[in-house]
């Protein structure tokens, strides 16, 4: 009963924000309104509303590793940190990054390159549990965003910022801010990892100065409480009183006071204004910036340089070229980067209807621009474009000259541990496979269940370490899938290709197996090899042949174990790829699935409680439903979080429909969260009554628990 009052309470408090209706999932972003009286009678449990499991991120922030020996330039450091401050979304603000039966949607796949996604898209407090998921698994820390208005007062009640400010810092009788403990334990258990905020109002100074120390506070209860990797995210648009003021374009005394304040830090990314190479009569506004920061007791890579995802992210100023500025100006400084872009979609994904509207060709093109950006004009970090400034657009012609994030950032890696399995599933699709059969035919979109992606997009050499002329074409494709909707394609004509495909620091022994999935759809190919090499011994590939020539028209998996190829106890494996020989031109091969497992790793995916199945709208054959389940854990280690779905031995949830108690279970969807929702999905136009089931899946993705079953009426 006291749950129960608790969730009206939240809903009454929220619902000018979140429209939500029990019988859909209605999403408004959300600027903390209301928020305060929540937090007042919250505790870790009571539910924000019954959708509650939508929201609630099930995968810890993995830990990356450092290896120099398998970075493409060894001599980058991952010192210098970079912040994807972008929505994660439609470009509507409406879904986000939240699952839905649609295409065409932000399935951001670089994450190896980023160390914070600030995402620009959601309010505070409230975030789609798979974005965190998904940015979690590969070590990226995630935020949500308060968006103040250009020359918004923040100064006196009845101003929006002021009011919440207001409640959300109240102090008690020992004059403690009273929220902040509660407001760290509320991010951690959401999965929520940092704030960011985008001052550009006029603030009032006392408020100003009481907004810092209260910063100043929430990163002591981060620490106290254990919330690892807790950041706040600061535009620099205010002096430290709080007026709209860009100065000089660099960290000084006029505003260090949102950077930190005496010995104590205020926030984590420091964003620069976008004209980070001359401002206002400063000539060198990052090198200031650095050596500040380091006067100021922190590190100069928590100051960031600012690039405009437009015009302004390819060079640094509007639609001037500004040759020797810019990014040739910023691989001398030790800064980090803030790429920004824009308000309602990320710029690169807006960009990507350049070839037209159908949703196929917008992700396809989206796909290129990513790795064109991230990766290298020519999609290939060994032989990227020299560093240039001059580049104002992200058209597709001009993005080929584009030097990419990887000429400042080693790509990262969270990979070592077992099971690892890819199925090169980038979250979205035209139908869903298993085991490459078409197991509906719904478009799809869930970043939560993306799969690892490759590290590298894509480091192809030949034999003497260069890159090849004939270098094969690697491409993810939505033309067919092992698993999910998408796969890993090969193609064209190569005499000798390498391609390094995982980052990983994997331990082993030699009982592990190692799975490769792939399917010839035409051509020839004379040799293909899995190459794997060692920690130590980065370098020196060990080769496992797959036989080019005998490969099926079919989907085929091939099986060794490591121990037949000189693996031992104790060794890690440090980089996973392929070798292609001798193809055809009109070679092309899918590959689906790769795995190194242990059969020693008994898993046991724990059976998940059908807590709420419901029918929210019928149609002449076809509905739409919502599910949400509970997992009750043999062990829940963790006071005060929920459980995560390592500790129920579970990688994701499948779930299914029955149109009678005797018919073949159909898939429908899968997710990492412990709730789904399905629109459209065909049904017999007779039946009364239907069958929703779900079943959790093991880390290796073969084990899974028995499907629970909940009996609805249409």
């Amino acid at each position: 009963m006291r749950k129960v009052s608790y969730c009206f309470l939240f809903v009454l408090l929220f619902s000018n924000i979140y429209a939500q209706q029990s019988k859909d999932i209605q999403w408004n972003p959300s600027n903390g309104m209301n928020f305060v009286e929540f937090l007042e009678i919250w505790e870790p449990g009571i539910p924000v509303s019954e959708d509650d499991n939508f929201f609630i991120s099930r995968v810890k922030l993995k830990e990356r590793f450092e290896n120099k020996n398998t970075q493409v330039h060894p001599e980058l450091t991952t010192a210098r940190q970079l912040c994807w401050w972008t929505p994660m979304g439609d470009g509507k603000k409406e879904w986000k990054s939240f699952p839905r039966n649609q295409f065409e949607a932000d399935n951001f796949n670089m994450w190896q390159y980023v160390d914070i996604h600030g995402n620009w898209g959601d309010g505070w407090f409230r975030v789609p549990g798979v974005f965190n998921d998904v940015a979690h698994k590969n070590g990226v820390r995630t935020g949500c965003v308060l968006f103040i208005n250009w020359a918004e007062p923040v100064k006196k009640a009845g101003d929006r910022v002021y009011d919440l400010f207001s409640k959300l810092m109240t102090k008690d009788e020992y004059g403690r801010f009273k929220y902040a403990e509660k407001l760290i334990r509320f991010l951690r258990y959401y999965g929520i990892d940092g704030i960011g905020v985008n001052p550009e109002g006029e603030w009032d100074a006392d408020v100003a100065s009481e907004v810092q120390d209260f910063f100043v506070e929430l990163h002591v209860q981060a620490e106290k409480l254990g919330l690892r990797g807790f950041h706040i995210d600061w535009y620099d648009s205010n002096d430290s009183r709080g007026r709209l003021s860009f100065g000089q374009n660099a960290l000084q005394e006029r505003n260090r006071n949102w950077f930190q304040k005496g010995n104590r830090r205020v926030t984590d990314m420091f964003m620069l204004n976008y004209n980070i190479d001359v401002w206002g009569g400063n000539n060198d506004p990052m090198g200031e910036s650095a050596r500040n920061a380091v006067k100021f007791g922190r590190s100069s890579y928590d100051v960031y340089a600012g690039f405009y995802l437009r015009g302004r992210g390819l060079s640094s100023y509007d639609s001037e070229p500004r040759a020797g500025k810019g990014w040739e100006v910023l691989k001398d400084k030790p800064v980090s980067v803030c790429l920004w872009g824009e308000h309602d979609r990320n710029n690169i994904h807006n960009a990507s209807y350049e070839h037209g509207k159908e949703p196929l060709v917008v992700q396809q093109t989206y796909l290129r621009k990513l790795e064109y950006f991230f990766t290298s004009g020519t999609r290939n970090p060994v032989n990227a474009p020299v560093v240039t400034n001059t580049i104002t657009t992200v058209n597709e012609e001009d993005m080929r000259r584009f030097h990419g994030i990887s000429t400042f950032f080693p790509a990262r890696s969270t990979i070592q541990e077992l099971p690892f399995v890819t199925r090169f599933n980038l979250g979205n699709g035209l139908f869903f496979n298993r085991e490459g059969k078409t197991e509906n035919g719904y478009p799809w979109y869930n970043v939560g269940v993306q799969d690892w992606m490759p590290s590298w997009r894509w480091w192809v050499t030949g034999h003497d370490g260069r890159v090849p002329g004939d270098a094969i074409q690697c491409d993810f494709v939505f033309e067919d899938a092992w698993f999910g909707g998408s796969c890993l394609k090969l193609h064209g004509r190569t005499t000798y290709s390498k391609v390094r495909l995982f980052k990983t620091n994997i331990p082993v022994h030699e009982k592990v197996k190692l799975s490769f999935t792939c399917k010839m759809k035409m051509g020839e190919c004379g040799k293909l090899k899995l190459v794997l090499s060692k920690v130590g011994a980065e370098d020196q590939f060990i080769e496992i042949p797959v036989e080019g020539k005998n490969i099926s028209r079919e989907w085929q998996t091939v099986t060794c174990k490591l121990g037949n190829f000189g693996w031992n106890e104790n060794d890690h494996v440090a980089c996973i790829g392929l070798v292609v020989e001798n193809t055809s031109d009109d070679f092309e091969m899918f590959i689906g699935e790769l795995a190194l497992t242990d059969a020693r790793m008994k898993f046991k995916p724990v059976k998940p409680e059908i807590t709420k199945a419901e029918i929210i709208r019928t149609y002449a054959d076809s509905l739409d439903f919502k599910l949400v389940w509970n997992v009750i854990p043999w062990v829940n280690r963790e006071k005060d979080m929920p459980v995560m779905n390592e500790a129920i031995d579970t990688w994701y949830f499948e779930v299914y429909l029955k149109d009678s108690s005797k018919a073949r279970p159909r898939l429908i969807t899968t997710t990492t969260s412990w709730a789904a929702y399905a629109c459209g999905v065909n049904v017999k136009a007779m039946s009364e009554v239907l069958w929703l089931g779900v079943r959790a899946v093991a880390p290796d993705g073969k084990r899974s628990s028995k499907i629970v079953w909940q009996e609805v009426k249409r």
